[in-house]
């Protein structure tokens, strides 16, 4: 008899949209979503130490029950070096997503870029909230998409409410997805499965007729015109400043009235 698996949601929890809504987005994220983010990060830990002590221990249990079996020393030296190094790449993945001086950086962040590019952070985010509506859209990244803004989240990023027009570009990888901001930043850990991929390009792009996607072309740093799609396997490369770029030709084409490659059947009517 085949096993049912649990369907992944689309829509914002209930609780958590009246959560909000009681609180405010502001102490609904340095309370409640907090919580969250600190539970993220002693999981990575508490689950590295077992794995590290099962690898650890594991072999010389096995010893010792099987008598006439000898595990070499320079295997028992291996996963002893093995678990070691899970424990620090534990804790490197830790200081990296769930520090708590990440997430207090996290807290002021969203809130100084909210004021730099909409004024007044609290009426921003009481406009957000004004758009919960039962029908708010969730991503598998824990990306939330109201009528038009982007709430990115979850426990591993940093929070971050994006207008819908303030996103250059939506670029499809085999890793995931790119989006691109209007001013060249960019988040390469958007991930909305291949199946909602293009419901989610459709919700941003009702609102914003020139975001570029994977076909359109932009002028990168050697001042060549090149494909999107071709940057995709590299595009977060040091030194490519990609982002920066395709923001750029986002911007010259929304002046130009230029239209994206995805809406030029739109460009006659």
């Amino acid at each position: 008899m085949a096993t049912q698996t649990k369907p992944i949601s689309d829509k914002m929890e209930p609780e958590m949209m009246n959560q909000i809504k009681q609180m405010g987005f502001e102490k609904y994220i340095a309370t409640v979503h907090a919580r969250f983010q600190l539970l993220g990060g002693l999981k990575i830990l508490f689950y590295s130490f077992l794995m590290s002590v099962f690898i650890f221990v594991a072999p010389i249990i096995y010893q010792l029950m099987e008598e006439d079996v000898v595990i070499h020393n320079a295997l028992l030296i291996g996963l002893r070096v093995l678990s070691v190094l899970i424990l620090i790449g534990a804790g490197i993945v830790y200081f990296i997503f769930y520090s708590p001086a990440k997430r207090k950086a996290g807290l002021i962040a969203y809130k100084e870029r909210l004021t730099k590019r909409h004024g007044d952070y609290k009426k921003v985010l009481n406009e957000v909230e004004e758009q919960l509506e039962p029908g708010v859209y969730k991503t598998e990244c824990s990306t939330y998409i109201t009528k038009d803004w982007i709430i990115i989240m979850d426990a591993r990023r940093p929070v971050s409410f994006t207008h819908k027009t303030e996103v250059a570009g939506l670029i499809g990888t085999t890793a995931g997805t790119v989006m691109v901001w209007y001013d060249g930043e960019y988040d390469v850990d958007m991930y909305f499965g291949n199946n909602t991929w293009w419901k989610v390009f459709a919700m941003i792009a009702e609102k914003n007729p020139f975001i570029l996607t994977n076909r359109d072309n932009f002028i990168n740093k050697s001042g060549n015109l090149v494909s999107i799609g071709t940057t995709t396997t590299f595009f977060a490369k040091k030194g490519e400043d990609n982002g920066i770029y395709v923001a750029k030709q986002y911007a010259s084409n929304k002046e130009a009235g230029i239209l994206p490659v995805w809406n030029k059947s739109n460009d006659s009517n």
